[in-house]
């Protein structure tokens, strides 16, 4: 969180757009097994936004920050190739 707001580049693999992310702070604990379609994923190095391939994804290990509603996942799929994110915390969260 110290490092909002940021922004990632990433491109789209088919199954997710993967950025690449220096990892922060993590609770093993926190860490899953696979993924859900619509799973906003930051772990490993990586940023990234997981818009299918749930049914494959049972041997990536991961920490999952964020789901994206049917609606907002549907629309992450319309963006082009190479796509910039900006991260950052909405105004209830911040401490």
């Amino acid at each position: 969180m110290n490092r909002l707001p940021m922004t990632v580049t990433g491109e789209d693999s088919g199954v997710d757009y993967c950025c690449e992310l220096k990892d922060g702070v993590v609770d093993e604990t926190e860490l899953r097994d696979g993924w859900k379609n619509g799973d906003i994923n930051a772990y490993g190095g990586w940023f990234a936004i997981l818009y299918g391939g749930e049914e494959q994804s049972a041997s990536y290990r991961q920490m999952i920050i964020a789901h994206l509603d049917e609606d907002e996942n549907r629309l992450i799929q319309t963006l082009p190739k190479e796509a910039a994110f900006e991260l950052s915390l909405e105004e209830p969260y911040k401490k």
